[in-house]
C-alpha cells in the first residue's frame, strides 16, 4: 500500500505546477487528511451519508459502524443501534 505522500507524489509528477504551487498543493491536501482523522464530537452534528467510522461511547469503548440517516449509529457486525456515542471519526481517507 502506498503512503499518503507517495500518491502525492504520483500525482504531483503528472502536472505542470511550478514549486510552489506543488508544496501549497501537498500541505493543503496533508492539513486536510489531519483534519479529517480528528474525532469529532457529536454534539456538531452527525455525519449525513452512510460513511465509515469509528464510534467512542461514554463507556470508553471503540465501535466500527455507521450513521444512518444522520440519526442512528449502527454496529456493522450485527445491525444493531450502539447507544451513547459521544465521539466519532472518519475511517477511510483516499486521495
Amino acid at each position: 500500500m502506498k503512503t499518503i505522500n507517495e500518491k502525492i507524489d504520483k500525482f504531483l509528477s503528472g502536472t505542470d505546477f511550478t514549486e510552489e504551487r506543488k508544496l501549497g498543493y501537498r500541505q493543503g491536501v496533508l492539513a486536510g487528511i489531519t483534519i479529517a482523522q480528528e474525532w469529532i464530537p457529536v454534539e456538531d452534528g452527525l455525519p449525513q451519508k452512510p460513511d465509515n467510522l469509528i464510534l467512542v461511547t461514554k463507556d470508553g469503548a471503540y465501535h466500527i459502524g455507521y450513521c444512518c440517516f444522520g440519526k442512528v449509529f449502527v454496529n456493522y457486525s450485527g445491525g444493531t443501534v450502539i447507544e451513547n456515542v459521544t465521539h466519532y471519526r472518519y475511517v477511510t481517507i483516499e486521495i
